[in-house]
């Protein structure tokens, strides 16, 4: 071997492994990189789309991320509310219809918010078929079913549990421990078993939850309320998936100017038999919304202030079809219902 071989073989090894070194750090910085990216990806996407109403407003999460949430299809697009399969007029003793519940496929049951009375009406007959009193008069806003129970909500939050009601009726009063003054969605949740209650007022005070509303629930049997809700709806989260959308927002114009003003305040909730979503409306802006189960938005409509006046009642029948009781507001009240539609209909579960 000739004199200083050795030194230069070591110092090619040298640059080798510096070299190999070099790439390997270069490879390891590039992973890095791409991992980095997918997971802000996944961050951002996930505060679009995603979670419960708990997490921040979605006004905050616009300015963070420069998008709104949006879904390929409208849970409300299966219903063609603008034309409604059937509409009768109700006598004039339902004039403040307010809860609605299915009894079978031919009958629904109503109450309404003065008299306590469950007025059973015949789809076929188109009558009133039967009479169950329960109470003196008062605010009655929330009616639902559940096997030979009646369920009726005042807007206090009693609860009125009206047993055997076909036959000698066995009434119950209790007022729930509820944190909102203001009470009127009562629907069952055939799901979970339990009833929900969806208050019209908010649930907690402060601006910084002005957006929020919550669903509570309720256990039948024991007529114990959960202390947390079992949802919540975020409105902002409403108006992000009506303007991605393109659905129009009710609005407020001040110094020719026009600002949202969606308010939402639940006045009925009912669980789609199909579906499992739970659809709110919400009157007083003449808005009917769907949600997951997780508070996620997955439809929403507005109603034709012309057709439904003042929508105060709402509930499914076995098949899917949509039934909403409309007070009078000056006119006659309505029962009006809307069948879904074949090509776009809700998937079973």
């Amino acid at each position: 071997m000739a004199p200083g071989s050795n030194y230069l073989g070591r110092m090619r090894g040298s640059v080798v492994r510096e070299r190999t070194s070099k790439l390997a750090l270069a490879l390891v910085c590039c992973a890095s990189l791409a991992l980095s990216g997918c997971f802000k990806k996944e961050r951002k996407s996930n505060a679009v789309t995603g979670g419960r109403a708990s997490m921040p407003a979605a006004s905050v999460e616009r300015a963070a991320t420069g998008a709104t949430p949006h879904r390929a299809s409208n849970a409300l697009d299966a219903y063609a509310l603008g034309n409604p399969t059937r509409v009768d007029t109700l006598p004039g003793v339902l004039a403040e219809a307010s809860g609605l519940t299915d009894v079978s496929s031919t009958e629904v049951a109503i109450v309404q918010d003065e008299q306590g009375v469950i007025f059973v009406y015949d789809l076929e007959a188109r009558s009133i078929t039967k009479q169950v009193p329960f109470g003196p008069p008062g605010d009655y806003e929330g009616l639902t079913r559940l096997g030979d129970s009646m369920f009726v909500l005042a807007s206090d939050g009693t609860l009125i549990t009206v047993g055997n009601w076909r036959g000698a009726p066995r009434v119950e009063r209790r007022a729930l421990d509820l944190p909102t003054r203001d009470n009127e969605g009562l629907g069952y949740d055939p799901f979970a078993d339990r009833l929900l209650i969806a208050p019209k007022s908010r649930w907690q005070s402060g601006k910084a939850n002005k957006h929020l509303r919550a669903v509570f629930a309720l256990d039948p049997k024991s007529r114990k309320l959960d202390a947390q809700p079992a949802l919540v709806m975020d409105v902002n989260r409403l108006v992000d998936y009506a303007t991605a959308h393109d659905r129009s927002l009710p609005e407020k114009s001040k110094n020719g100017k026009h600002r949202v003003a969606l308010r939402f305040m639940p006045a009925s909730i009912a669980v789609h038999p199909k579906s499992r979503e739970l659809f709110v409306i919400s009157a007083i802006d003449h808005v009917l919304a769907a949600f997951d189960r997780e508070g996620n938005v997955t439809g929403y409509a507005r109603l034709d202030p012309a057709r439904y006046r003042q929508p105060e009642g709402m509930t499914f029948l076995a098949d899917g079809t949509l039934v909403i009781a409309n007070e009078a507001a000056g006119a006659e009240p309505e029962l009006i219902q809307v069948q879904s539609n074949s090509g776009t209909a809700l998937p079973v579960d």
